[in-house]
């Protein structure tokens, strides 16, 4: 499961984001993808993790190719990512800061409510 999610994570990024977004939001990728890899690493499943990194990488570049046209479709994408990150503080705020998402936020410059 380790190197499926890690495999599609990188996808996604390759099909749906164009350069300008992944610019924007290079800071929230990266912590994202440090965060689920310690979590990996720490549950044992560092050789999927690097499975998957490797598989999506090495499909990431024909993917991208494939998907130009999507990707302009693309400018909805960072309203939906700034509105469900919104959407994620406002109940950790409510519920108790989950460990995953106060690093997160804490690490991606995010909400105050984090630290």
């Amino acid at each position: 499961m380790v190197e499926w999610l890690t495999c599609h994570q990188v996808l996604l990024l390759a099909k749906f984001y164009p350069a300008g977004l992944l610019f924007r939001y290079l800071r929230p990728i990266l912590t994202a993808q440090l965060l689920w890899a310690l979590m990996a690493i720490s549950r044992g499943r560092s050789l999927a993790w690097c499975r998957g990194l490797g598989r999506g990488l090495s499909r990431s570049y024909a993917l991208r190719h494939s998907s130009r046209l999507v990707r302009g479709q693309s400018h909805r994408l960072a309203g939906v990512l700034q509105s469900a990150e919104a959407e994620i503080a406002s109940v950790q705020e409510a519920t108790g800061w989950d460990t995953y998402w106060k690093w997160y936020f804490r690490l991606s410059g995010q909400p105050a409510g984090a630290t």
